[in-house]
């Protein structure tokens, strides 16, 4: 169970303003969703005095316990959900994605997996088949060593593995499905994708929010002001709707820039094509 949050502020102008704003006349309705597995609360806040309870709210919230989702400008004492599983996943489809759309992926360009618990194994493989020049970076030797050693009995594929993350240094397209907290040097054309902003600076384009579409019976469900990435990524993670992580973003984004697949491929093939 989650709790999707929507706060709605309604302005309204002259002497009916006035009044309004002196009364307390703002409004909390609850509302449980049931769709075959699939089980919510929505929680709709009207504020018409332009004034927001946060304790009332946050008292319903701890009552119900669980997730929130909540993608309003409101400044919360409640934590909202953030959709890191998910996002593992939208990284890895969306470096999938790049790659499958190129005409000939550039041989000089190199690909890192960031991996530090060795939960995606099976992206090697799917990244192999775009470059044989593939570093995986963990700390599960155990589990990517088993990989390694059958990719290239069934493939071919040479697997290289590294406990280093300056084993980045030379990589042109890093996918990390796990938070990056190690420092490294990146190239400066280089780029990340990967499920949450990284908790040390690197020096080159990273991305970490992804824009995607649900498909429309799961869309119904949400509120228009919900954000998707955040619904989405609940559903995924609290109520095992695991479709949702095959899912292809068509739009990745960091505080101050955004790509498409369209011009990350672009982007690549201009910068390391010899």
């Amino acid at each position: 169970m989650f709790t999707v949050l929507s706060i709605e502020k309604r302005k309204y102008k002259g002497i009916l303003g006035r009044i309004l704003r002196k009364l307390p006349i703002n409004s909390l309705e609850k509302t449980k969703v049931e769709v075959e597995d699939i089980s919510f609360l929505r929680l709709r806040y009207v504020s018409r005095n332009g004034r927001v309870n946060q304790k009332k709210i946050s008292k319903i919230l701890r009552k119900v316990g669980g997730e929130v989702v909540y993608s309003g400008d409101e400044l919360m004492t409640v934590k909202p959900f953030v959709p890191i599983e998910l996002r593992g996943r939208l990284c890895s489809n969306m470096a999938l994605e790049v790659l499958s759309i190129m005409e000939e992926v550039p041989r000089g360009m190199r690909i890192g997996i960031y991996d530090p618990h060795g939960d995606f194994t099976d992206l090697s493989e799917l990244l192999l088949r775009f470059t044989d020049n593939l570093v995986v970076v963990t700390k599960n030797h155990t589990a990517y060593r088993e990989e390694a050693s059958r990719l290239i009995s069934e493939t071919g594929a040479v697997l290289r593995i590294s406990r280093n993350v300056y084993s980045f240094e030379k990589c042109h397209l890093i996918v990390a499905p796990e938070v990056i907290r190690e420092k490294f040097m990146p190239d400066p054309r280089a780029v990340v994708l990967t499920c949450a902003e990284p908790k040390v600076s690197l020096c080159c384009r990273v991305y970490y929010k992804y824009s995607f579409r649900l498909p429309k019976a799961l869309d119904r469900l949400r509120d228009e002001d919900t954000d998707t990435e955040a619904f989405g990524g609940a559903l995924y993670s609290l109520c095992r709707v695991y479709s949702i992580g095959s899912l292809v973003p068509f739009l990745c984004v960091n505080r101050f820039d955004s790509q498409i697949t369209l011009s990350l491929r672009k982007y690549f093939e201009e910068q390391f094509t010899t």
